[in-house]
């Protein structure tokens, strides 16, 4: 799934656009403190959430996708 490859690269952007500090960290930086500091679940804390989110935002379109279709058919 799409949102399990992208999730630990929105944690690291959420924390590049939260380092507020004077110093100014690259991502490699970022990635390697934030790894140090909270181990190697920080980058996947909330994607349970993500997912069950996209699983539903999914089905509705997908529905609603079918629905259409059918009645289209029936014009």
């Amino acid at each position: 799934m799409a949102s399990e490859e992208h999730h630990p690269l929105l944690t690291q952007q959420g924390r590049a656009e939260r380092n507020v500090a004077g110093t100014r960290l690259d991502a490699f930086q970022i990635t390697k403190l934030a790894y140090r500091e909270e181990g190697v679940g920080v980058f996947f804390r909330g994607l349970g959430v993500c997912s069950m989110r996209a699983f539903i935002v999914n089905a509705v379109q997908w529905a609603v996708y079918e629905w259409t279709m059918r009645a289209m058919r029936t014009v």
